[in-house]
């Protein structure tokens, strides 16, 4: 396990560099006028959560007693909750949330029990540690305040805040299996785009590779490069517990353009585009493009938001935020309009009703689905958890999507619901000579699919690619060949009225 993460590690070093405040926070804090500043969180387990600092700061040979403090805070309502975000609030006042009795001042003190503080050369330097006991996971906040100084605050700090000694120990409760997770879930992916990928062979070699599958392709392709980019974060980070932010960002932004991608690919098929129609009108396009570059931009003001916006010192989710909310927005209205785009070409194309329907029920549920888990996890679920789960539960959704729509498209001929029955090089043909096939799917299903038949390709083969409700005309009786009938003088060739009991071919018949 070790041998594999530093390999990760070593992969992607050279695209992030960059460590923040995380399970291993250093820095320095350095404010003339701040008397109160927070350092960190970390959700510790009880029993196993471990704090170990490193902090140092000059001597002040003026002010006697005047020596900084680490507060350790807590999640219950009375104590950091109450305090956070208050900007009234005095120092005194916000320290005063602490219980003494709890060892949650840390004095940084010279001679100070417990503090492993020493003095020497005019600079206080710090060793020592704390272990956390609680009757659950709590969300523990790590401040320096000296409420009595006149010159602000400095302090030069590394923390190291673990659960346990395993090689998960940098983990946060919040974010511990996340990494299992996502190497479960990158193996389905990754099983899940060979076997698209063999389809896309079987649906090419037949010219039925159309433009709404490789939009598949391509968002499955992302979805399964960006989880290669989180389990290298993830992996990277149990190594050394540092976060690198433009790392996991890069992976966020992965997963946003995935799933707009198939965003764009599920309106589309919703709008019968390559199902029952060639092309869209320019103004559908026009619609379309801008609905998703809204979509998008919004998706990434949620990673600047996250960024730029969010209060560290705050257990925020993804979606908390007013570029989060809109894409909630967004998100139902891509679902009426799939609604729309679904009624209205069902309405002029019943034939493609087991297609459509399965479509409709699954992506309709899909959906909704997201939007109640955010919904859940921001205001309902309790935030020692609620990262982990809702990983889980979101990748769970993504790949049942994914799953599903292979499940439809998938070349065999079991597959009553196989949308595509028109061959991409006759798209383009049919477009120019069928001027009206966007208004019904007769012409462009029935005459484009008996079209593309190859005389010499067996019956078996064709069936297993194109399946409709149209059925196979069994033969007539030989000597009883009947010229009369509008499905002989399709398909067979044309013969003297006189020779009746002449034997005929064998039938290739469709009715509709």
């Amino acid at each position: 396990m070790y041998r594999a993460n530093f390999f990760l590690c070593g992969l992607i070093l050279f695209i992030s560099f960059t460590a923040s405040a995380g399970k291993v926070a250093r820095g320095t804090v350095k404010d003339s006028k701040e008397t109160f500043q927070f350092l960190t969180r970390f959700c510790f387990y009880s029993d196993i959560g471990r704090l170990w600092f490193d902090v140092s700061y000059p001597e002040d040979p003026y002010a006697q007693n005047d020596y900084q403090r680490l507060y350790l805070f807590f999640d219950e309502p009375d104590q950091w909750p109450a305090i956070v975000g208050d900007d009234d609030m005095t120092c005194e006042e916000k320290i005063s949330h602490v219980e003494p009795a709890y060892n949650q001042d840390v004095v940084l003190e010279p001679g100070k029990a417990y503090s492993g503080c020493t003095l020497a050369n005019g600079t206080i330097s710090c060793s020592a540690g704390r272990y956390f006991e609680s009757a659950r996971e709590r969300w523990w906040y790590i401040v320096v305040a000296n409420c009595e100084s006149d010159s602000g605050l400095y302090l030069e700090y590394d923390l190291t805040l673990i659960n346990g000694e395993d090689w998960r120990k940098h983990f946060s409760a919040d974010e511990m299996y996340i990494l299992e997770t996502d190497i479960v879930f990158l193996i389905l992916f990754v099983i899940l785009l060979v076997l698209a990928i063999i389809c896309a062979v079987m649906l090419y070699t037949k010219q039925f590779f159309h433009v709404t599958y490789k939009l598949y392709l391509a968002a499955l392709v992302v979805q399964v490069v960006g989880l290669v980019v989180m389990v290298a974060y993830y992996s990277c980070y149990a190594q050394d517990g540092l976060e690198r932010l433009s790392l996991k960002n890069f992976g966020r932004f992965l997963d946003i353009i995935s799933e707009m991608i198939f965003l764009l690919d599920i309106i589309l098929l919703a709008k019968g585009y390559t199902v029952t129609r060639g092309q869209l009108r320019k103004t559908s396009w026009v619609k379309i493009v801008s609905f998703m570059s809204v979509f998008t931009l919004m998706y990434v003001g949620m990673l600047i938001w996250d960024v730029a916006v969010f209060d560290p010192s705050e257990v925020l989710y993804f979606y908390e935020s007013p570029p989060g909310f809109v894409t909630l927005g967004l998100r139902l209205l891509t679902w009426v309009w799939m609604i729309y785009g679904i009624i209205f070409t069902l309405k002029q194309n019943k034939q493609k009703v087991l297609f459509f329907v399965p479509f409709f029920v699954f992506y309709t549920v899909w959906f909704i689905t997201q939007p109640i888990i955010v919904l859940i996890a921001a205001y309902a679920m309790d935030k020692w958890f609620r990262e982990k789960l809702v990983n889980g539960m979101m990748l769970s959704i993504r790949f049942m999507a994914y799953l599903f729509f292979l499940f439809l498209t998938r070349p065999c001929m079991a597959n009553m619901n196989f949308p595509y029955h028109v061959k991409t090089t006759q798209v383009g043909v049919m477009t120019e000579d069928h001027k009206d096939f966007t208004t019904g799917c007769n012409v462009y299903e029935v005459e484009a699919a008996s079209a593309s038949v190859d005389k010499e390709t067996p019956i078996a083969i064709y069936d297993m690619f194109v399946v409709t409700n149209v059925q196979p005309v069994a033969p007539p009786p030989m000597g009883t060949y009947a010229l009369d009938t509008d499905t002989a003088q399709a398909h067979y060739p044309q013969r003297d009225p006189g020779l009746s009991d002449y034997p005929p071919p064998y039938p290739h018949a469709y009715s509709t």
